[in-house]
């Protein structure tokens, strides 16, 4: 856990620590309910070091997206937000980059995108799925779950089609 703390650059709680084991090392699906700014996407990113690989954290609010794509730097990680990158010249270098991937060890991607360019996207649907059938996805996390759960069905209903991509991770 020494290696998520120093490049992360944080002093984790120990909630942190707890919840970064048990998504790395017991392959455990959690759930963290913590108050705003209580470090609950730290988990994500420590996660995301000690795991290596693709990690993919669906996000419900583009302002969430963007603060975490800026926020998020880790030494070695290349961090991609699919829902902002527009130009089609940056989404066919963000498309080579993902497509490119062939093993987890040192692939280092943290993708944020929210669930409409996860599941429909012409650009980004086929690229993630790629990236499963190789076996680059490490992670998928979704970031503010409680919009998901209070919101679903009138804020995005396309969270209720994530198990798609889930389903994928099974595979």
């Amino acid at each position: 856990m020494e290696m998520g703390k120093e490049c992360l650059r944080l002093d984790l709680h120990d909630f942190q620590v707890e919840a970064i084991h048990a998504l790395a090392h017991l392959h455990s699906n959690i759930l963290c309910v913590r108050g705003t700014g209580s470090g609950k996407s730290a988990i994500i990113r420590g996660a995301a070091v000690v795991l290596e690989g693709v990690t993919i954290v669906v996000e419900p609010l583009h302002s969430v997206q963007a603060d975490q794509t800026i926020s998020t730097v880790i030494p070695g990680f290349v961090v991609h937000n699919l829902d902002l990158t527009k130009d089609p010249a940056a989404q066919a270098k963000v498309k080579n980059h993902i497509d490119g991937l062939t093993s987890r060890k040192n692939a280092c991607t943290i993708i944020n995108t929210s669930p409409q360019s996860l599941l429909s996207s012409s650009v980004w649907s086929p690229t993630i799925k790629g990236a499963f059938q190789r076996d680059v996805v490490s992670l998928i996390a979704n970031d503010e779950a409680h919009k998901t759960a209070q919101d679903e069905a009138y804020f995005r209903p396309e969270f209720a089609a994530l198990a798609s991509i889930f389903a994928l991770a099974r595979d």
